[in-house]
């Protein structure tokens, strides 16, 4: 039906940052990942269910600042979304090419390996 827009799980301006669990205890950044991915299901289910073409993700969200994904989330996302007929893209328009120091791309921060790379360089 178009184009659908997952929340992105960054750590200071995510919609989970927050939240609190069943006995009134802030949740920690990780314990929210699960919210995120369920978040990401409920949104593929609603508009879309077996019949996503792509998810497009940075791993390093350059919009408002360059914040990284919570650790786990692209892999979780990358098996709903997979699970669900979609490729993964990765956009390394502006942490990819050995910006990050540690590693070449922003991804392999987050242990997944995506169908497709978006780069600002001709190859």
């Amino acid at each position: 039906s178009g184009i659908l827009r997952a929340i992105p799980p960054i750590p200071y301006r995510g919609k989970f940052r927050n939240s609190t669990g069943a006995d009134g205890t802030p949740l920690s950044e990780a314990d929210t990942v699960p919210l995120y991915v369920q978040d990401l299901k409920e949104t593929i289910l609603a508009e879309a269910p077996n019949s996503v073409a792509a998810f497009i993700a940075e791993a390093i969200q350059g919009v408002g600042g360059l914040y990284p994904l919570l650790p786990g989330y692209l892999p979780a996302a990358y098996e709903v979304v997979r699970a669900n007929g979609g490729v993964c893209i990765s956009d390394e328009v502006q942490t990819g090419w050995g910006r990050l120091g540690s590693h070449y791309w922003g991804f392999e921060n987050q242990g997944v390996i995506p169908d497709i790379i978006t780069c600002p360089k001709s190859l």
